[in-house]
């Protein structure tokens, strides 16, 4: 009888030992979950990290352009600013259909 009850709280610790190291693994603070979220936060920063070395690599090259690029500085000065040459008439061409959207109430 004795044996019977010390057999039976042998499994029983056993089998509460082995929970609490199966939730430990699972959901501890190194855990199956937090892993998982971790390289979840892994892969969105890299995704961004590579994101804005592209467009670093975009703007060291627009800067190479204004640098060195007389032509690329001479649209932008026309394109962004309106800027033109000395005795050099502009004209500019307005689409009739959005002329017409702007006027109306």
């Amino acid at each position: 009888m004795i044996r019977k009850r010390l057999f039976q709280i042998g499994v029983v610790v056993i089998i509460a030992v082995s929970v609490m190291m199966l939730w430990r693994f699972l959901a501890g603070n190194n855990g199956l979950w937090k892993q998982h979220r971790i390289a979840k936060q892994v892969e969105a920063l890299q995704h961004e990290a590579d994101s804005l070395n592209l467009l670093l690599q975009e703007k060291k090259i627009e800067e190479q352009r204004l640098l060195t690029d007389t032509f690329y500085i001479e649209s932008i000065a026309r394109t962004h600013f309106g800027m033109s040459k000395e005795r050099e008439k502009v004209y500019q061409f307005i689409d009739r259909e959005s002329h017409l959207k702007a006027d109306a109430p």
